[in-house]
């Protein structure tokens, strides 16, 4: 709400630069979806990222959903970047022994070769730079369900009810097997 976001900016007036990103981070909305276009401008090698992700996922419960929250910068020939805060748990799991980072190590050598090195980035995933793909995920499901709507609001029965009624459409869940019309998909 509204509150934690005013007390965040008036200690944020205090504590100066701290301040103003708990400022920002409390007004936003976690569970807010991202823009849809999100899943539309990913980082080169996502495909593989995604891939990588999956595979853990099926190798270890655990590994997969921590690697679902860590940003991705993409590859290059410096390495695979990842986006993390230093103290936030994914991160904490990758880098520590123990079985989530050995599942991790494991695909990535198989998917990225072993030769290519992890690059951290001190920064939370953000969309259009470096998205996690429950990130991208959140904003494929928008994009389906503003699909499903437009879909339903260009349907000339459907238009005819909402006329009878003077209603109209607040929230269209898409049909899962359906792909949205731009063809990404919906995770």
């Amino acid at each position: 709400g509204t509150q934690p976001a005013v007390e965040a900016a008036r200690d944020g007036a205090m504590q100066g630069a701290e301040g103003a990103q708990a400022a920002a981070e409390a007004a936003a909305e976690p569970d807010a979806d991202p823009p849809p276009d999100a899943a539309r401008s990913l980082p080169p090698g996502w495909d593989r990222w995604e891939g990588l992700v999956h595979r853990c996922l099926a190798l270890d419960h655990l590994a997969g959903g921590v690697l679902r929250e860590i940003g991705f910068g993409g590859v290059s020939p410096a390495g695979i970047e990842l986006w993390a805060r230093p103290d936030d748990f994914a991160r904490e799991q990758l880098v520590a022994p123990g079985p989530v980072a050995t599942a991790f190590e494991r695909v990535r050598a198989e998917v990225f070769g072993a030769a290519t090195p992890v690059v951290w980035r001190d920064e939370a995933p953000r969309a259009g730079r470096a998205p996690s793909l429950a990130l991208v995920e959140r904003a494929r499901r928008a994009a389906a369900r503003e699909d499903a709507r437009q879909r339903a609001l260009r349907d000339e029965a459907v238009r005819r009810v909402l006329e009878l009624f003077d209603a109209s459409v607040l929230e269209v869940d898409p049909d899962p097997g359906e792909p949205p019309a731009d063809g990404t998909r919906v995770g």
